[in-house]
């Protein structure tokens, strides 16, 4: 693709944006400014560079590949004085093999050349070959990545240094406006290190500046993404309003057909003719009146149906923000286990991955539960039970009707355990005490109901089951554009039935307002449950379920209110949700959140502590990653369904174990000196059941399985390997060595938290992936006293790429694809391999590992820094500590 370049035109102010020529006048000039005498301009483009350098009086030849070029610089030579044309010349060239004699030149500039080729070396071995021994070649290329079609290189300090020093000693380096600016003389660089050292704090402003200027370009996105928003809000209301007054139009006009067709049928104009008569002056026109009813009437035109492109959203769904849907998968269950059910449709959801769900209804359940002889019932305090079809059984006046009484009384005759569960507690306790009764076990979301329902039901067997969250479906996933949006609510505004919570809708929402708050509820024409008139601004209209699952991974920071605040364990289920996404909340007062999630989810009494918490959280994405990671574990590690449906299991004598979880630890070493490391990080890790299988490749194994020991490691097998094996083959003894249903791949140098195993295991319940690891990850470069964050973008997303250091992997995947007998590379080619298998890989968070860069020569991955810079960023100064391993 030809070089499009256009330099004299900005240059000129003839186009792209003020600042931009400006950025291009300020560094053409200092080129231009560092040359004298006789000058060549390898690369000239459109030539303004020495045209500038020819009116200060010098000698200037222009050189370029593209003809166009040349020919547009030669048109502007012929525009300017006659003096300056004859110090300036225009050819097409080759700045790989230029026409002139050695020593030809005392300046050579490269304004932007040298990230056009591959490899420059060429090109600057002939710029040192014609410049003269005290020459200077003066040059500038872009500062890190640019994203331009015909741009082949990368260039940071190291990269740009180190392509120099063979022809070139640099002098000065500086980095302005995202631009490298170079003056070198000709002779081979003697000490490169020094330099691209001594450079490191430039390269930390400019990294800095950078930053700076992507939050600026994200801050202005923002707000066009906020205008844009408001515009689609106003415009999708707009639409839904017009499309609602077509449709009571149409349904006025139907009704008005309706109307006039009945009063033109015979029957009634015979009953009107009738009534008529009862009037003594009518009486005598009874046989004329029935005579007309008794005739055809013509037949009245039914209204043409209304067109569905305008009819309105009747459902009360729609938003003006654009959220995707969310896949909800079908499975896998986690247990062999059939469970019969009687559940609300969020239920129904949480706990169909952890059992066989069978449903049934009030007309076939015998038949049902016959043919398919559940291990267990459990029914829940359902409004609406399984789609509607055990509407008000349990609910209603005079609950639990006949068809529930029967139910739970033939479970008892075949030894069925049932189950009550009431989500609904404290408020709704005396609305289903009645069908608790019924049940052999009964639970509440609610402790503080337990000695209630022991009293009631007459017995002990009730315990605390709180709502949860479900990996398969609430869970980590990026969604498409990530969390572009600032803040959301979801809910309905309580003005008379629960008053706190109205109370604490004004402490929360109130202050959220000044942050982009976006609220997801249906309309509703009941003033009990209409929104104040300060937030109709905000309403973006409602979401089903499926979506709203993706709108919880597309907003920063979601807000909670509670209706129930005195409960020690009774809280909003959403909140275990949006957790379990990752994604931070700030709720209004709740005894139960305080109690379970601590200070992991913010709570607020008044509007000023929600405005410092969103401040808090707002300004540090680092902060609020790291506080909905911390909130996520807590899920995970305790209030999964699954762990709810075990608890409930177990309660009712019904033994349906999991999977265990256990996992190998696979760890090659031929470094004596990093052993106790090595043993230390596994022996760390919280993770069990773990086994460390520790590969000496060459090096004595005397005492190194008791160390481990003496560590905490129970289950440990070491191995000792020839030298001359591969680090391939040296992986695959540990592969063959290894008892865990999980294999994990840990290198010897680097750092791994004590949650880095279990926080990287809990990625198999929400993923089929088959390798699981970390492609986001810090990088700690010790000889530049830095920790990089190398690929931010791959986090909590499938991956072709994860850090080798990080694959942890389902056993039976691992044993299938082993590693290949190569001496290095041997995680690249086994994420190669998986692909082309079609296992899929998936790269979880960020945290918890840290990449040690020091002596590159010590480690089998051969990777220069230039090459970690160009895919990371500066993320601390020093090490990563507990910033990262937490």
């Amino acid at each position: 693709m030809a070089n499009s370049d256009r330099i004299s035109e900005v240059y000129k102010g003839e186009i792209w944006a003020e600042s931009t020529q400006q950025v291009a006048r300020d560094r053409i000039d200092w080129l231009v400014g560092q040359a004298t005498g006789d000058v060549l301009d390898i690369g000239c483009s459109q030539g303004i560079a020495s045209i500038l350098c020819a009116r200060r009086g010098l000698t200037v030849i222009g050189v370029d590949i593209q003809a166009d070029r040349v020919e547009y610089a030669k048109a502007e030579r012929d525009g300017e004085p006659e003096d300056v044309q004859a110090r300036l010349d225009f050819r097409l060239a080759d700045g790989n093999a230029l026409e002139f004699p050695d020593a030809s030149f005392d300046t050579v500039i490269m304004g932007e050349i040298v990230e056009h080729s591959p490899d420059a070396s060429p090109l600057l071995a002939e710029a040192a070959r014609v410049l003269r021994p005290r020459g200077r070649l003066v040059l500038t290329t872009p500062f890190g990545l640019s994203r331009h079609h015909d741009h082949y290189a990368t260039f940071y300090v190291a990269s740009l240094v180190r392509l120099l020093a063979p022809h070139f000693t640099v002098e000065d380096l500086d980095i302005v406006d995202r631009y490298l600016r170079t003056v070198s003389r000709p002779g081979a660089m003697a000490d490169p290190d020094r330099l691209i050292v001594e450079s490191q704090p430039l390269m930390e402003r400019a990294l800095v500046a950078i930053q700076e200027a992507v939050q600026d370009e994200k801050e202005r996105m923002r707000r066009y993404d906020i205008a844009i928003a408001r515009y689609e809000q106003v415009n999708a209301r707009m639409k839904n309003l017009e499309a609602r007054l077509a449709h009571q139009s149409y349904r006025t006009e139907y009704v008005t057909w309706q109307l006039k067709s009945a009063k033109s049928r015979k029957w009634w104009r015979l009953g009107e003719a009738l009534w008529s008569a009862k009037r003594p002056s009518q009486a005598l026109k009874l046989p004329r009146s029935v005579a007309t009813a008794l005739k055809a009437a013509p037949r009245l035109d039914e209204p043409k149906p209304e067109t569905t492109a305008g009819s309105p959203d009747l459902s009360g769904h729609y938003s003006a923000i654009n959220i995707p849907e969310v896949a909800v998968p079908d499975g896998p269950v986690a247990r062999d286990i059939k469970v019969a059910v009687i559940l609300d449709v969020f239920s129904t959801g949480a706990f169909r991955y952890e059992w066989e769900q069978i449903t049934f209804g009030p007309d076939d359940w015998r038949e049902v539960l016959e043919r398919e002889r559940p291990s267990m019932l459990f029914a829940e305090s359902a409004w609406h039970g399984n789609n509607g079809r055990w509407a008000t059984m349990m609910s209603a006046a005079g609950a639990p009707k006949q068809p529930v009484r029967d139910l739970v009384a033939w479970c008892g005759e075949q030894g069925i355990p049932t189950v009550f569960w009431n989500k609904e507690d404290p408020p709704n306790f005396d609305r289903f005490i009645e069908t608790a009764k019924l049940f052999d076990h009964v639970f509440t979301v609610d402790a503080d109901c337990i000695p209630r329902y022991v009293e009631a039901v007459g017995h002990d067997r009730v315990a605390l089951l709180p709502f949860g969250a479900q990996p398969r479906i609430h869970n980590p996933v990026a969604v498409p554009g990530g969390r572009k949006h600032e803040v959301a609510f979801a809910g309905t505004y309580h003005a008379k039935k629960y008053p706190e919570r109205a109370a604490q809708m004004d402490t929360i929402l109130g202050p959220a307002r000044e942050f982009d708050l976006h609220i997801y509820s249906r309309i509703s024409d009941d003033p009990d449950f209409a929104f104040p008139p300060q937030y109709a601004d905000h309403i973006v209209g409602s979401l089903p379920y499926e979506r709203m699952l993706a709108a919880y991974k597309a907003y920063k920071i979601f807000l909670n209110v509670n209706s129930v605040t005195e409960s020690p364990t009774m809280c909003a289920r959403r909140v275990f949700e949006l957790s379990a996404c990752a994604t931070p909340v700030v709720s209004g007062h709740s005894r139960a959140l305080e109690n379970v999630f601590g200070d992991l989810v913010r709570l607020s009494s008044a509007p000023r502590q929600t405005t410092e918490a969103l401040v808090e959280l707002m300004k540090d994405a680092d902060l609020r990653d790291r506080v909905g990671h911390l909130a996520m574990r807590e899920v995970f590690a305790k209030h999964l369904y699954g762990h709810r449906a075990e608890t409930v299991l177990t309660a009712a004598g019904v033994s349906a174990p999991r999977r265990e979880r256990s996992i190998s630890v696979i760890l090659p070493t031929n470094r004596p000196d990093q052993i106790d490391h090595a043993i230390a990080q596994v022996a760390a890790q919280d993770h069990r059941p773990l086994q460390l299988v520790l590969v000496l490749h060459g090096i004595p194994a005397d005492g190194v399985e008791a160390r481990a020991r003496a560590a905490g490691l129970e289950n440990v097998v070491v191995l000792s390997a020839d030298s001359s094996l591969t680090l391939g083959a040296i992986l695959n003894l540990g592969i063959d060595a290894a008892d865990g249903a999980y294999l994990a791949k840990m290198d010897d140098d680097n750092l791994y938290g004590r949650h880095y195993l279990s926080d990287l295991a809990y990625a198999f319940d929400y993923t089929t992936a088959g390798l699981v690891g970390k492609g986001a990850h810090y990088c700690e470069m010790r000889t530049h006293g830095v920790t990089l964050l190398r690929f931010p973008h791959l986090e909590h997303t499938e991956a072709e790429l994860i850090q080798g250091g990080t694959i942890l992997a389902d056993g039976d995947a691992m044993r299938k694809l082993r590693f290949s007998d190569l001496p290095r590379a041997v995680d690249s080619d086994l994420l190669r391999r998986a692909q082309a298998e079609d296992v899929g890989i998936y790269s979880g968070d960020r945290f918890n590992f840290v990449s040690v860069r020091g002596d590159r020569e010590a480690h089998t991955w051969k990777v220069s820094d230039a090459e970690l810079m160009r895919h990371g960023r500066v993320a601390f100064h020093g090490p990563a500590g507990e910033n990262v391993l937490f």
